[in-house]
C-alpha cells in the first residue's frame, strides 16, 4: 500500500516538499512524514533490512522504522495524513500515534473490536532502542500515556531487547484490569511484521492479545 514506486507518486511527493518549503501548509511537519513513508522502500526485504542494520542507541531511525513497518502491516487502515511522530503527549513527548480510517473499524476485524472495547481511533506506539531490556519505567510511561489520551486506550510498547522480568509483571498488571489493552514488541517480532503479508495482522493481533491476558489473568 505505501510502497509507492510510479514516478507520478514521487513527483506528488517533490510538489508537496516544494509547498512545505514555501510554508504553503499548516503542519508541515505532519505532511513531510507522510511523504517520507511514500518515497521509503517498505517491501518486506527493505524493512527487514533496514531493522537489522538500525544501530543500538539511534532512536529517532528506529522510531521511524517502526512506524514503517506498523503501516505495512496495517496495510490501507492507516489514516496516513494524520499520523504523527515525536508528538507533544501529556507534558511529555509521544513516539508514534497510528490513527485508522473509519471504515477500518468496521465489522469484525481486530481494530473494530478494539473501537468497541476501548473507543480507539489510533494506537500509541513507544519506541525504545536500548541495548538492555526494557525496564519498569517504559511500561509505566506507555500506561501513563494511553491513560491521558482522548483517541483510546490501546499502545504498542516496543522495546529492541525486550522486558525486563520486572517490567512484564508490570505489564501483567496494567492488563489486568482490562481499561486499557497495552502489547509489548521486540526486534525479533517487528522484523516478522514486516514480512507479514497482507491481511494478516488481524490474526496475529488477535493471538499476540489472547497470549498477553492470559499471562495477565
Amino acid at each position: 500500500m505505501i510502497n509507492c514506486p510510479i514516478k507520478m507518486d514521487r513527483r506528488k511527493v517533490a510538489k508537496a516538499r516544494r509547498r512545505i518549503a514555501r510554508g504553503v501548509y499548516d503542519a508541515p511537519e505532519m505532511i513531510d512524514a507522510v511523504a517520507d513513508l511514500i518515497v521509503a522502500d517498505n517491501s518486506s526485504r527493505g524493512l527487514e533490512q533496514a531493522l537489522n542494520t538500525c544501530a543500538t542507541g539511534d532512536g529517532a531511525s528506529y522510531r521511524d522504522l517502526t512506524a514503517r513497518v506498523f503501516v505495512k502491516a496495517f496495510g490501507g487502515a492507516v489514516d496516513l495524513p494524520f499520523l504523527r511522530r515525536e508528538f507533544p503527549l501529556a507534558g511529555g513527548r509521544g513516539d508514534i500515534e497510528i490513527p485508522f480510517k473509519i471504515e477500518a473499524v468496521g465489522g469484525q476485524c481486530k481494530l473494530a473490536q478494539w473501537f468497541g472495547r476501548f473507543d480507539m481511533r489510533s494506537i500509541l506506539v513507544e519506541v525504545k532502542n536500548e541495548e538492555d531490556a526494557g525496564p519498569v519505567n517504559h511500561v509505566r510511561q506507555i500506561a501513563d500515556d494511553v491513560a491521558s489520551s482522548l483517541l483510546g486506550r490501546v499502545g504498542f510498547l516496543v522495546c529492541r531487547n525486550g522486558l525486563t522480568k520486572s517490567a512484564e509483571e508490570r505489564l501483567r498488571q496494567v492488563n489486568h484490569n482490562r481499561e486499557m489493552l497495552i502489547l509489548p514488541f521486540d526486534h525479533a517480532e517487528l522484523v516478522y511484521l514486516a514480512s507479514l503479508r497482507k491481511g494478516r495482522i488481524d490474526e496475529h493481533l488477535h493471538r499476540k492479545e489472547i497470549t498477553t491476558l492470559r499471562r495477565a489473568s
